[in-house]
């Protein structure tokens, strides 16, 4: 039988009204399919495991960090809720949260967490060779990149005015944290996105954008990989094309080496 892993505490989630009723078809549609769901629990690191040829790898793991906001504390199983008893949070606020972790490398994704849950899990999580940016850029506070320490961002971009401006100064920004980093953006410039971030804030803001921020990006515009190397004492991120479904390799960026 499949399994799957899911956030949700369905169908006893607190605030039903907030979510696409697509998301409480899911347990039927999953029992049709014969696959045994599983929720997601933070501090757990034995839901995602390698099935094939586990041995090999000892030091490999995914540590659950987060969901429905709840962090882990550090300690064995117990989490903690970042938000009061009867408080209504958004879901976004709800976004599962992990580190993969291989050797020495590390990976940290969160969805669209935002900054009361990226406080309570920055010092859990350390630093982190890769960073998936929170909210498509558009969250990501100084003290939660001054723990992490990223070498490399990925920004999933979906929107004009993702990273949002003051977060792609942060990225960038050595006072927040010293160091080489490298950012990649799934999308880059389109046609229409420089007025588009000025009528969204102003003509100084979309011309610092475009013309000061943008040409420091590593890549941008594809699709983009990260592998690492069976040691796990280093890495390559991959840039394909993603204007059809050949998916030739734009570009390779690295070797990257590891945090040890």
């Amino acid at each position: 039988m499949q399994e799957i892993l899911h956030s949700l505490n369905v169908p006893h989630f607190e605030h039903p009204q907030e979510l696409p009723k697509e998301y409480f078809e899911i347990p039927e549609m999953a029992a049709e399919l014969g696959i045994q769901m599983h929720r997601f629990e933070a501090g757990r690191k034995d839901q995602f495991v390698l099935r094939n040829h586990p041995d090999p790898y000892p030091e490999f793991h995914i540590r659950n960090l987060a969901v429905n906001g709840e962090a882990w504390t550090g300690q064995g199983s117990e989490v903690r809720s970042r938000f009061p008893d009867g408080e209504q949070i958004n879901e976004n606020m709800k976004s599962t949260a992990l580190v993969l972790r291989y050797g020495d490398f590390s990976y940290f994704t969160a969805g669209d967490l935002y900054e009361p849950m990226e406080k309570a899990i920055a010092w859990l999580t350390g630093p982190v060779d890769v960073h998936v940016t929170n909210h498509h850029g558009s969250q990501t506070n100084p003290f939660f990149l001054q723990v992490l320490r990223p070498r490399v961002h990925i920004v999933q971009v979906w929107d004009s005015i993702q990273p949002r401006p003051h977060v792609f100064e942060r990225l960038l920004d050595q006072t927040v944290y010293p160091g080489n980093r490298d950012i990649f953006l799934t999308n880059g410039v389109w046609e229409g996105r420089r007025e588009n971030l000025a009528d969204w804030f102003d003509e100084d803001t979309a011309k610092r954008y475009i013309e000061e921020f943008m040409p420091k990006v590593e890549a941008d515009q594809g699709h983009i990989v990260v592998r690492v190397d069976p040691s796990g004492e280093q890495y390559h991120v991959y840039m394909f094309d993603d204007t059809d479904e050949t998916f030739t390799v734009k570009s390779i960026h690295g070797p990257y080496e590891s945090y040890k």
